[in-house]
């Protein structure tokens, strides 16, 4: 669902048709809409399908969204409403979006000032003087002519690619900012400089390599089809604890790298809150 300028919210549907020969996902239907109720999405969908003569209780067997409660809450949504339906319905949550959820809840984690740090060095170089000289320093320094990466809100993951960017151009920074603050003295850049020479910058852990993304990802899809016996309130180490102990037929892990993943993420985060706890005495 999506919303445009003018605030008119929009229904998109796709449709993704399985033959014996191939699989292909179609644009089916753009639609505005006057409410966004589940009762008035649900409408909406039969509208769609009945109007292309298509028996969507036949016909349709899977259901995909993003995680917002209209679309998939438990007790009424567009998902509940479909399902209700079509009883053997197979519903599937974003997997993008709740990896996305996950992340940033653990980003939430890190130092305010790591995320900040990136704006403000991003946004120095608004300047297309400023950009300009500091492609002098990226050859000094000898490293690639890259364009430093702002983390967006709508663009998922993005914080990854924007602190990998920032460590690339680590030592061509250190020297810019160390000239525009003894030269030009610039109190923004003295604050910048203070922060990338913090020994925390440069070792800031990288808990996942690029290799590994698209296995996580696979293995993130797996676990969300997969029963699990726990409690409700079951506390999160827990949970990943359990997750890590699932085994395929032949004894191996079933989730080896998301547990490792999982792992990492929970160490260093008892290592932040350790660390906060000491600058705090």
């Amino acid at each position: 669902m999506s919303q445009q300028t003018g605030c008119v919210k929009h229904l998109a549907l796709v449709v993704r048709v399985a033959t014996q020969e191939s699989i292909k996902d179609s644009f089916l239907a753009l639609v505005p809409l006057e409410s966004a109720s589940a009762e008035s999405l649900h409408e909406c969908v039969k509208s769609v399908f009945n109007g292309a003569n298509i028996p969507y209780k036949q016909n349709i067997i899977g259901f995909a969204a993003d995680g917002a409660s209209v679309m998939m809450g438990a007790r009424h949504s567009l998902s509940k409403l479909l399902k209700d339906d079509i009883p053997n319905l197979f519903i599937m949550k974003c997997v993008c979006h709740s990896f996305h959820l996950c992340a940033s809840k653990a980003c939430n984690k890190l130092p305010s000032w790591l995320e900040d740090m990136i704006r403000d060095v991003y946004n120095y170089f608004l300047s297309p003087k400023q950009t300009a000289a500091f492609k002098d320093f990226q050859e000094f320094a000898n490293v690639k002519p890259h364009k430093l990466l702002h983390p967006c809100q709508t663009r998922w993951l993005s914080l990854h690619s924007a602190v990998k960017r920032l460590l690339e151009q680590l030592p061509a920074l250190q020297l810019f900012f160390t000239q525009a603050a003894l030269e030009d003295r610039v109190i923004a850049a003295d604050t910048i400089l203070q922060r990338l020479r913090d020994p925390f910058t440069a070792q800031f852990p990288n808990l996942v390599s690029e290799n590994d993304l698209n296995e996580i990802d696979g293995e993130w899809r797996l676990l969300k089809n997969t029963e699990l016996n726990v409690e409700p309130d079951i506390n999160v180490y827990k949970f990943w604890q359990k997750v890590g102990d699932l085994k395929k037929g032949d004894d191996s892990p079933l989730f080896p790298l998301l547990g490792n993943f999982m792992k990492n993420c929970c160490v260093f985060l008892t290592l932040v809150q350790v660390l906060k706890g000491c600058f705090l005495k």
